[in-house]
C-alpha cells in the first residue's frame, strides 16, 4: 500500500507495535499504539515519516479486523512454539487495508519532528499521531498484542524546542 501526501509517494516499510502507547495526548496515554513506518524518495533525497495510531481499550470493544487477526497469528504462534505473531503458523495474511481505513479515522492528527523511538534513534523522521476514536480494543486482544509488542515503551521526551501542529482533519489525504 502506498500512501499519496505533500506530492510524495510513500511506501510502507515497518510496523512497530507498543502497549501502552508512547505517546500523550491531553494528558492521557492510549492503551496501545500501531507506528506505521514510510519511506520516500524524491530528487534523490530520502524522508521518513511514521503514522502513529493510538487505540483505547474497551469492555464492549470488537477489536478491528486488523488486530484480531495479529492477536490470532500470536495465539497460534505461541501454541506451536512460536515467540510472535505467526512464529512456527506460516504466514497469516492481515486485513492492512483495514488499518489504513483506520489511519482516516482521527478528527485530528499532531504532526512534530522527532526521531524514531527505537535505537538507533535518528532524529529528522516527521510523526503525524493520531487518536483513533471510531475504534477500540476488546481487553482480550490487548493483552496478546502487548504480549507480542512485549514492553518496548520508550519514557515520554521532553518537547524541548520542537513545534506540535495540529491538523485539520485526515480523511482529506488521499489513500490508495
Amino acid at each position: 500500500p502506498r500512501l499519496l501526501r505533500d506530492g510524495k509517494e510513500w511506501g510502507l516499510v515497518d510496523v512497530r507495535m507498543h502497549a501502552p502507547a508512547e505517546h500523550v495526548v491531553g494528558g492521557q496515554r492510549a492503551a496501545f499504539e500501531i507506528q506505521l513506518h514510510l519511506s520516500a524518495t524524491a530528487l534523490g533525497q530520502t524522508s521518513e515519516s511514521v503514522i502513529a495510531l493510538l487505540l483505547h481499550a474497551s469492555p464492549a470493544a470488537a477489536s478491528p479486523l486488523f488486530f484480531q487477526q495479529i492477536a490470532a497469528a500470536a495465539a497460534s504462534g505461541a501454541q506451536q512454539g512460536g515467540a510472535a505473531a505467526g512464529g512456527g503458523g506460516g504466514e497469516h495474511p492481515l486485513a492492512l487495508h483495514q488499518l489504513l481505513e483506520l489511519a482516516a479515522d482521527p478528527s485530528v492528527f499532531y504532526r512534530y519532528s522527532g526521531s524514531f523511538t527505537t535505537p538507533p534513534c535518528a532524529e529528522g523522521v516527521e510523526w503525524l499521531v493520531g487518536e483513533v476514536r471510531g475504534a477500540a480494543l476488546a481487553p482480550a486482544d490487548l493483552a496478546v498484542l502487548a504480549w507480542v509488542a512485549g514492553r518496548s515503551v520508550r519514557p515520554v521526551q521532553a518537547l524541548d524546542a520542537r513545534t506540535v501542529e495540529t491538523l485539520v482533519p485526515f480523511n482529506k489525504v488521499p489513500l490508495d
